[in-house]
């Protein structure tokens, strides 16, 4: 009886153990896939394919331009998120799955 329950317990701390491997955050690159392409002389459009259970948060994104003082950037065109009371910032919007944003 007492090595059945070993076994038993044994068994189930292997199964467990997946799971707390995937518990681990996944890296930034992985979390959040991006892309970007430009739509025509005046649009640059850009993508996040987001992971499953991680989030964007809408009012957090920053867009410049890197060495290029002839080119500005327009207001982005950000799409409705979805609310999220969340425990740091309160009641917040927030982009699951992806995201596109137009500039």
């Amino acid at each position: 009886m007492l090595m059945r329950l070993f076994c038993l317990l044994l068994a189930l701390t292997a199964l467990a153990a997946p799971a707390a491997h995937a518990a681990e955050p996944l890296p930034p690159e992985q979390a959040y896939r991006f892309s970007a392409r430009v739509l025509d002389a005046q649009t640059l459009e850009v993508h996040w394919q987001i992971a499953e259970g991680y989030y964007m948060y809408r009012d957090k994104f920053k867009f410049a331009l890197d060495g290029q003082a002839a080119a500005k950037l327009g207001a982005p065109a950000l799409p409705a998120g979805k609310m999220k009371e969340d425990e740091l910032f309160g009641k917040v919007e927030t982009y699951r799955h992806e995201v596109t944003i137009r500039l």
